[in-house]
């Protein structure tokens, strides 16, 4: 089977719905959104990754997925697309996908990894100092299966928005320091979490892809130098296991 899979950084989605969830359609928002549908509609994609997307509430009054279906009811009438969503997040800017209903079936596949889900506190070492420290991620990425239509598995998709590493406050040089070395290695925390679960796909023999926004890239600033690694890097694993990279 080919598929056309493609990744889309929204920017703010959320900000194209009404508190209620409800679609705004007029004004600049709806301009946007009809922006947004003419590329997605160029794309055609039959799978497409969303960071930034609509937010989904923990009780439920809202979701990424209904709120995605609305939208593409709207301003792309007639498609075959529909959304899915996961865990929600404790923040904003969600983690989602629309997919071609015709073509693809895909779920939700959380996986466990001695009883360790992606939306749960983990332990990792992230400075080679043989102690583990305790994160979680801020977006709990999320897991999907596609599915053919011949009820056969096509392959895993990781969507990630990793810790942003932007320093939003006034501080002096000393604290600038220490919330750009702690944000970072919780960049790499998240990025070891994610990958060890690659790790776990693969040793099944399953193809898995990882899309969206990493917020990091290859040895290009001062801290990615100082700790000798990237977060790119953490996720494209060990060259000493090319078969797994």
């Amino acid at each position: 089977m080919k598929a056309k899979i493609a990744v889309y950084n929204m920017e703010w989605m959320r900000d194209l719905f009404e508190e209620d969830g409800s679609l705004k359609t007029t004004g600049n928002d709806g301009k946007r959104s009809q922006q947004l549908a003419e590329i997605v509609q160029a794309m055609d994609p039959d799978f497409l990754g969303i960071a930034e997307g609509p937010n989904t509430l923990v009780n439920g009054s809202k979701t990424a997925t209904i709120q995605l279906e609305t939208w593409v009811q709207h301003f792309l009438p007639g498609s075959p697309l529909k959304g899915i969503h996961g865990f929600p997040s404790s923040g904003q800017q969600e983690l989602c996908a629309l997919y071609n209903s015709n073509k693809l079936k895909v779920l939700f596949t959380p996986e466990t990894k001695q009883g360790q889900r992606f939306d749960e506190p983990f332990l990792t070492d992230t400075t080679n100092r043989l102690i583990k420290e305790q994160y979680e991620h801020y977006r709990p990425p999320l897991e999907l299966s596609i599915i053919g239509l011949n009820d056969q598995l096509f392959s895993r998709v990781i969507i990630a928005h990793t810790k942003s590493k932007g320093i939003f406050d006034m501080v002096d040089y000393a604290r600038f320091e220490q919330i750009s070395q702690r944000d970072r290695l919780k960049l790499f925390a998240e990025c070891l979490s994610i990958r060890e679960r690659c790790d776990d796909y693969l040793e099944k023999g399953q193809q898995v892809i990882v899309m969206e926004d990493i917020n990091d890239g290859f040895d290009l600033d001062f801290y990615e130098n100082k700790f000798s690694k990237s977060a790119v890097e953490i996720l494209l694993g060990d060259l000493w296991k090319p078969g797994f990279v």
